[in-house]
């Protein structure tokens, strides 16, 4: 349903960046274009509400199945101790319970088991609860209706500026609260090693952070999180990203456009080292890549940067001149770069982000400075921009140090 909505809205609006076509700014075609406007508008608000549920729905998949996975590697100790499970949950030795161990280490650990199956039950109902209390919001979210009965852009920027963003929080809030984040090292290992291997890949791409910071889950897994293979590790690259995606005290001052600037902090904070350095009159080369302290005998002028440090496009042409991936969106992982195109127009660069999570339905979740934002939805922010704003493209870029 969104994708049909989206694509009857950008069917009815002029794609080269104006609200509508100016066939319709006549005198004779007034009042047809207010009513194809209210249409726009409408099936838009749809899309993104549609959108919306299906971030929170996607989380909640992933979050019972998290907590089926749970509460059956539980189960199956149970059957290899020979424990017993009532009808409420609680663990019992049964008749036939294995004599190894003294009884009050199998009473403790019937005991031990039952508080896990109870909080796994309480977390899914919880989590439950959540997604439902959320569905019911993006539903009642009221229309700014005018006193003509229009839908204008003010709903449309409403529903895109926070219904959206509220859609894809739940749905990450619903995740994380199904997992055993705060329990035992053994408890977080079980729980890991009952996942299946597709389960775990939606893991580690949806809240990468949150597995690498369980003290159960194994070093190779943190290490394939990290790849310190490409020269830098993109876990601290996702936490810069989450420590200062509305940081302003790394801006520059000099002008309001950041967003490459905190993208190629995040990867010299990541350990991405910088190629080059400025010669004659502290001029860059196209093909470095970095900032130095500007200094004349007694006389500091601040930091001075190449112009692939804080262009979109010049960014992106050094990676690639340096032989990172292009990457097909659906291939898409946490720690990739978000460059956004006019495909429309020029085709050029205009804007850099980070790829901070993709939802198990494949949604990626990006992170950006100027404006800052954090995990938004690239699959539900597209069709505004494509429309509003002329048509618009996405390259995913994956960078690794060869220099």
């Amino acid at each position: 349903m969104a994708t049909d909505m989206d694509e009857a809205a950008a069917g009815l609006f002029d794609s080269g960046g104006k609200a509508l076509p100016e066939a319709w700014r006549d005198t004779t075609g007034a009042l047809a274009a207010g009513e194809i406007g209210r249409l726009v508008y409408s099936y838009s608000i749809v899309g993104v509400r549609s959108r919306a549920v299906c971030s929170v729905l996607s989380g909640l998949d992933l979050a019972f199945t998290g907590a089926k996975s749970r509460i059956a590697a539980w189960l199956a100790e149970c059957a290899t101790r020979g424990f017993r499970v009532s009808d409420t949950g609680t663990v019992m030795l049964g008749a036939d319970a294995k004599t190894s161990g003294s009884l009050a280490d199998q009473l403790n650990r019937a005991s031990m088991i039952t508080t896990e199956l109870t909080a796994a039950l309480e977390d899914a109902t919880v989590a439950d609860q959540r997604a439902a209390q959320a569905l019911t919001g993006i539903g009642l979210t009221e229309l700014n209706i005018n006193g003509e009965g229009d839908i204008n852009a003010d709903d449309l920027e409403l529903h895109r500026d926070r219904i959206l963003p509220e859609g894809v929080d739940t749905g990450l809030e619903i995740i994380r609260k199904t997992m055993p984040l705060d329990d035992s090292p053994t408890v977080q290992s079980t729980w890991w090693d009952g996942l299946s291997g597709t389960q775990r890949d939606m893991y580690l791409k949806t809240v990468p952070l949150e597995i690498a910071g369980m003290a159960g889950i194994s070093v190779a897994v943190r290490r394939h999180l990290s790849e310190p293979e490409r020269g830098y590790d993109r876990l601290k690259l996702l936490e810069f990203a989450r420590d200062h995606w509305d940081d302003t005290s790394i801006d520059w001052t000099h002008t309001d456009s950041n967003c490459t600037n905190f993208v190629s902090q995040a990867f010299e904070h990541a350990g991405l080292e910088q190629k080059g350095k400025p010669g004659f009159l502290w001029r860059w080369d196209e093909d470095e890549w970095g900032h130095a302290r500007k200094k004349f005998l007694f006389f500091d002028f601040g930091d001075d940067y190449s112009n692939s440090w804080g262009g979109a496009q010049q960014q992106h042409d050094f990676f690639v001149s340096q032989r990172a991936q292009i990457i097909d969106p659906v291939n898409a992982r946490p720690g990739d770069i978000l460059y956004v195109t006019n495909e429309g127009t020029t085709g050029e660069i205009h804007h850099t982000a980070l790829v901070t999570g993709v939802l198990p339905n494949g949604d990626i979740l990006y992170t950006q400075h100027s404006d800052s934002a954090q995990n938004l939805s690239w699959n539900g922010r597209l069709p505004y921009t494509h429309v509003q704003g002329g048509t618009q493209g996405v390259q995913i870029v994956r960078v690794t140090e060869t220099w």
